[in-house]
């Protein structure tokens, strides 16, 4: 009986930590949004995501102007709680379609270049849409 009540005990400790570390994410995520959207209040944000079924994925944050020249990219990879968004300042300035072909081109089958092209497209999900 005490075995039981030790795993128990265990189970309930691995899915409160399960819980704070999602909490922790996803308050990361949306500050980092939330900065973008106060910052660059003018152009488009795109948030791009590209899942795995087995390691870790990528999100993608890439902001443009309304002349459609990229102000920032951000990107977060990792499989920990403790990952953080990190920029990609060698893309910053470059023409939206410059970015999407460099990505293509480049690494095509990379997370973060499939995370970035997610983000693009839906830029231009929203461009169509106003």
């Amino acid at each position: 009986m005490a075995f039981t009540h030790s795993a128990l005990a265990l189970l309930l400790a691995c899915w409160v930590l399960q819980a704070a570390g999602a909490w922790m994410q996803w308050r990361n995520y949306q500050q980092s949004v939330a900065s973008h959207r106060e910052t660059w209040a003018h152009g488009y944000l795109g948030v791009g995501k590209h899942r795995q079924k087995f390691g870790f994925g990528a999100l993608a944050i890439v902001v443009v102007s309304p002349e459609l020249v990229v102000k920032k990219v951000q990107v977060m990879t990792g499989f920990s709680v403790l990952a953080r968004f990190k920029d990609v300042a060698a893309w910053d300035g470059m023409p939206l379609q410059a970015l999407a072909s460099a990505v293509r081109g480049e690494k095509a089958s990379d997370k973060v270049s499939k995370a970035i092209q997610d983000a693009i497209q839906r830029i231009e999900e929203v461009r169509r849409k106003s």
